[in-house]
């Protein structure tokens, strides 16, 4: 069947619109490693007929989708029903892969633009929902696209692609590998040395940018035993909630806190921004306090301890830059 024709009118002028995938026009040449196209087509009987359903997948897979305009805003990415020519709504690419991630490995919905297109489908749709209606043609159906998504997945097209991502994926690591050496060995990179009683100057990380530098360099002096506390002794360290659970005691004439939970901050300024609930956080261990600050905070008789004044909440605060032995700079200082 043809595809309808759609006219605007506008006073004198009458125009023919298009409609349907620009990117589907630019399925030509050799697009190169990192992107593949499809066009396949996938034929199945249907239950009480006496005609077959036809179905016809095409479209493109990339990890240059910007390249081929593909944008999930503006919904002309993932997995799209076409009837009669006309583009309907979006099948979830998730549903049809068994939740595995795209095709059976990569790349994303985000990065295909692949078309359906089945005319016998139309008197199954339901249009107000977006969906098509449940049944033995819906079956037969998602079993038709099942096979072509397989299809695309077994081909020798498909690991080629997956063998190239990966490989650049590997470059790209390689990379900011290097990167990062390079910034380290610079002239003016900056270091966390802790100079003990002995006057031995010891190199402990690199300035904090982050909280994982921030913990690295809390670990270090915990282990050398230079922290200025009677007992801190880390137990766990966890990705959600506190970052630290520790037994502590902040002096010999402190109570000891078993269990307690500690927060770590590159700069305690994040605190807040971070969402933390102080009621679950009595302590935070920082790096330094930062400059911009909408919390009070309450400078004490010890250097690198404050007190932060959140709601009716006090919160203990402790620089890591303002503690005994620590000293910043560079390496041939």
């Amino acid at each position: 069947m043809s595809p309808p024709k759609i006219h605007l009118a506008v006073g004198n002028t009458k125009e023919e619109l298009e409609f349907g995938f620009p990117v589907l026009k630019r399925m030509g040449g050799d697009p190169g490693e990192s992107t593949r196209f499809v066009n396949l087509v996938e034929t199945t009987g249907l239950p009480g007929k006496n005609f077959p359903m036809t179905v016809t997948l095409k479209g493109l897979y990339s990890v240059e989708a910007s390249r081929f305009g593909i944008v999930p805003e503006i919904g002309n990415s993932g997995l799209i029903l076409s009837v009669l020519g006309i583009p309907y709504f979006d099948l979830n690419f998730e549903e049809y892969t068994r939740g595995r991630r795209g095709l059976g490995i990569n790349p994303s919905a985000k990065n295909c633009c692949l078309v359906v297109e089945c005319d016998q489908i139309q008197e199954e749709m339901n249009i107000s929902r977006s969906a098509i209606n449940d049944g033995a043609v819906k079956e037969a159906f998602d079993h038709a696209v099942q096979k072509l998504l397989m299809r695309v997945a077994e081909s020798d097209a498909y690991k080629a692609f997956v063998a190239h991502t990966k490989r650049q994926k590997e470059i790209r690591g390689a990379e900011t590998l290097d990167e990062r050496k390079r910034k380290l060995a610079r002239p003016e990179q900056k270091w966390v040395f802790y100079v003990g009683p002995d006057g031995k100057r010891r190199r402990l990380h690199r300035e904090p940018e982050n909280e994982n530098d921030t913990l690295a360099v809390l670990w270090k002096l915990e282990v050398l035993g230079a922290l200025p506390f009677y007992q801190f002794e880390s137990l766990e360290h966890g990705a959600s909630g506190a970052d630290i659970v520790a037994h502590f005691r902040e002096t010999l004439e402190s109570n000891p806190e078993r269990f307690m939970t500690v927060e770590a901050e590159c700069l305690f300024t994040n605190f807040r921004l971070h969402g933390h609930n102080p009621n679950q956080m009595p302590v935070v261990i920082c790096w330094d306090i930062g400059k911009s600050r909408k919390v009070r905070l309450r400078d004490t008789n010890t250097a690198w301890k404050f007190i932060a004044e959140i709601g009716d909440v006090n919160v203990r605060v402790f620089a890591l830059a303002k503690m005994p032995g620590i000293k910043v700079g560079r390496e041939d200082v």
